[in-house]
């Protein structure tokens, strides 16, 4: 049989490869004299206790390596622009004025005074693939689900995107079965107390901005070839969930559910004698700063882990009140056939939370500054203009808010109403706060330490997944609100379900479905 020059080509790559293999740093985990066999399991099985076990041992993965940190920002970075502000605590700056420039050279955490790294990098955690381990996963025919994770810290200067909450999610999660992503993302602000500053404000724009432009390269890297990421990891583009703590919680709920510009530029309001909108401001949600196709699509996003954040909502909507009727907002587009927008969300949120305010009252709502040092901004922006939020309107009738921070019970409420019929999560702590600062935040967890309490939160989450990704529909592509029974809401109540117990459907003991109003 005659071998064509394009089949010798091939066979002849194939032998170069071979006899490279055991040379190469890649490879250096496999003994090639040994029977090799892939793994091709996949945390989506029931049969895989993702609540008490461990899909991979800790030496069959990748956690905190430095070859699998990668940048997502374009090689010309122009006109992208990061801030920092000489006023913003973040333990990490002695700038003494305003410095636009994107690289990230006021973090000292990462970058030299020779070569200045960028912001915008995200690191990787990972099952390890059957070309850098015997016994590796077989990622070419069963690619894993996608965790795509986003940091605290109020969207303060220099906050880690490796904090201890992080690392250990990433952990959890790669040990679970899913590829586990923390993204860094562009941080910067000047506070103004309890009010709601224009910094604050174009601080959150950039979060939103920078993660979508950090999903689609992620994607785009994905079905790329060569370089990146498909010589170790492959992702299920139909299996990509997100999720973060709280400003980071805060920008996955914006992305997903504020899914169009104009409903983003409704929560950012400006003043009448704004030159700029936040759009003008800063660029479009999807601007081409980053190493994708800002023309490119969001992948349908599957599910969304929320810790103590907060989604921006407005008042007033089309003239109406969607502060009474807050699911109206959230109503899919007429086109949307197979129910794919409004992803389900499993949220941890605490009752005694002063950040992001639990309960669904006034207290939520965000009193924008009224100093001219916070109210409006100039610097670092693409046009040369004032960026000036809206101020209180006089009246008659007087308004002096427009938007509002709703939280995880929010979010549990609107995507249980009939009109929008998502399934979700809540597990409500009544005596916690905002994050995982003390003993008693343990969401009945049965811990007192945050390494441990974090670790039933990724648990809960890999069911979570798990569920979701055992639904299949032929009419649409999220799961209803009554998917797993019943029981959804979980105050001071431990969830101990498991995908093959009595989540398809299922319920448990738990009966309590508010915190005490006296807390």
């Amino acid at each position: 049989m005659q071998t064509t020059r394009k089949q010798f080509l091939k066979q002849a790559g194939f032998a170069l490869a071979g006899s490279l293999l055991p040379y190469s740093k890649l490879f250096a985990g496999i003994n090639f004299g040994q029977k090799f066999t892939v793994d091709v399991n996949h945390p989506m099985y029931c049969s895989n206790n993702l609540r008490d076990h461990y899909l991979f041992s800790e030496n069959k993965i990748r956690h905190n390596v430095s070859d699998d940190i990668f940048t997502y920002n374009k090689e010309v970075n122009d006109p992208l622009k990061d801030v920092l502000y000489s006023g913003d605590v973040g333990g990490c700056t002695s700038a003494t004025a305003y410095d636009c420039t994107w690289s990230d050279g006021h973090d000292n955490k990462w970058a030299s005074s020779t070569v200045p790294e960028t912001t915008l990098k995200y690191k990787v955690s990972y099952p390890k693939s059957a070309i850098q381990k015997a016994n590796g996963h077989d990622y070419q025919n069963v690619p894993l689900p996608c965790i795509i994770l986003f940091h605290a810290g109020g969207f303060k200067e220099c906050t880690p995107y490796d904090d201890d909450f992080m690392e250990t999610l990433l952990y959890e999660f790669a040990r679970k079965g899913f590829i586990a992503i923390s993204v860094s993302y562009r941080t910067g602000r000047l506070a103004d107390g309890d009010f709601s500053s224009a910094h604050e404000q174009l601080a959150t724009y950039r979060g939103i901005q920078d993660a979508r432009g950090a999903i689609r390269t992620i994607m785009r890297r994905n079905t790329s070839t060569g370089g990146f990421h498909n010589m170790t990891f492959k992702i299920d583009e139909n299996q990509v969930f997100i999720g973060g703590a709280s400003a980071g919680a805060a920008i996955c709920m914006n992305v997903c559910y504020l899914r169009t510009q104009s409903m983003v530029n409704e929560t950012f309001p400006v003043n009448s004698t704004s030159a700029l909108t936040i759009e003008d401001a800063l660029g479009p949600i999807d601007a081409d700063y980053y190493d994708s196709d800002h023309t490119d699509e969001l992948p349908i996003i599957r599910g969304i882990l929320s810790c103590w954040g907060a989604l921006r909502m407005p008042l007033k909507h089309g003239g109406q009140d969607v502060d009474a009727d807050e699911p109206l907002f959230f109503l899919p587009d007429s086109d949307d056939v197979t129910n794919s927008q409004n992803p389900p969300v499993i949220a941890f949120h605490g009752k005694l939370d002063t950040t992001n305010i639990y309960p669904d009252d006034d207290e939520q709502y965000i009193s924008n500054s009224t100093s001219n040092s916070r109210r409006k901004e100039n610097d670092c922006l693409l046009e040369a203009e004032n960026f000036i939020i809206k101020q209180p309107e006089m009246g008659p009738p007087a308004v002096n808010f427009f938007v509002k921070k709703g939280s995880g019970l929010n979010i549990y409420n609107i995507l249980k109403d009939d009109r929008i019929d998502r399934f979700t999560l809540l597990y409500s702590d009544c005596n916690a706060g905002h994050g995982l600062k003390y003993s008693t935040d343990d969401y009945s967890s049965g811990f007192t330490d945050e390494t441990n309490v974090t670790k039933y939160i990724a648990a809960r989450t890999a069911v979570f997944c798990q569920a979701v990704m055992n639904y299949t529909s032929t009419s649409r592509v999220h799961p209803p609100a009554n998917y797993t029974g019943s029981r959804s809401h979980f105050v001071d109540c431990l969830d101990s379900r498991i995908c093959d117990e009595d989540a398809f459907p299922g319920s448990n003991d738990c009966t309590v479905t508010s915190c005490p109003e006296d807390l």
